[in-house]
């Protein structure tokens, strides 16, 4: 595994640990609050956190696969050259 996909495990790893300490907190003190978000306000629940705790479990079992984005990729078929003529047929 390389280097840059191993260190967006790890930081993936932390994210989800903080994802579930949040969803844990908001659940028990039953919180919901009306954050901005830009232009948009949005509701931040332990649902939000659950949400996000998921999509980033699927992106690390993802990365963690040995041929991740290899499908993907578009295989590039060299051009054929011409031959090589001689000096004198030039």
């Amino acid at each position: 595994m390389d280097e840059p996909k191993r260190q967006a495990i790890q930081f993936l790893e932390k994210e989800i640990k903080t994802y579930s300490a949040l969803a844990l907190f908001l659940a028990k003190k039953g919180i919901k609050e009306r954050v901005n978000a830009g232009r948009t306000e949005v509701i931040i629940s332990p649902d939000y956190y659950r949400e996000r705790m998921r999509e980033a479990k699927r992106i690390v079992s993802e990365l963690r696969k040995p041929n991740y984005g290899l499908a993907s990729r578009t295989r590039v078929t060299p051009v054929p050259r011409s031959p090589e003529r001689p000096p004198s047929q030039r």
